[in-house]
């Protein structure tokens, strides 16, 4: 494993974490334009904060304990807590919300999606990928050692006509 690729999903985190702050919304209302971030919409979006900054401490966590692979439930479960929730905010807008003015839908507002809520996206799936090349460093040093003993037992098929025996090996290997 490339020791490199590992980090594709606390990478991912960190652009969450980061485009969480940027402009997630633009809207106009009465000729106002405004923007909002995910920081700036209601506190439920602070819970997709939240996952992001588990997800960096997950890997964090189970890479100091060299079993990166314990981090899948909680990069898996951060990512999809963060998913159902834009989800439903964004089923809940598109139905339109009730307030003492009557229904504001995202069409009254003039809402649409600007880049900080699709590159938060974008890191959860970049997190969600990195899964792939997280292995814990055991399984590393299992491949090391399976590799080692082939090529001892190579070295004896190819150096057995200069006098050395197989038990020399053996012991050498073990």
């Amino acid at each position: 494993m490339n020791d490199r690729k590992k980090f594709i999903t606390p990478s991912g985190a960190i652009i969450a974490i980061i485009f969480f702050f940027m402009p997630w919304v633009k809207m106009s209302c009465m000729g106002e334009r405004r923007s909002a971030s995910g920081a700036n919409l209601s506190g439920v979006f602070w819970i997709i904060f939240g996952a992001a900054v588990l997800i960096l401490l997950a890997f964090i966590y189970f890479n100091n304990q060299k079993q990166l692979k314990k981090a899948t439930p909680f990069v898996v479960l951060s990512a999809m807590v963060s998913f159902i929730i834009m989800i439903w905010k964004y089923v809940q807008i598109s139905n339109g919300i009730k307030s003492g003015f009557g229904k504001i839908t995202a069409r009254s507002l003039h809402l649409s999606v600007d880049f900080g809520l699709i590159f938060t996206i974008i890191g959860f799936i970049v997190s969600i990928i990195g899964l792939a090349y997280l292995n814990d460093e055991s399984d590393t040093i299992h491949e090391d050692k399976k590799s080692n003993i082939e090529i001892s037992k190579d070295s004896f098929d190819v150096e057995n006509n200069s006098g050395i025996t197989k038990k020399s090996i053996e012991k050498k290997v073990n």
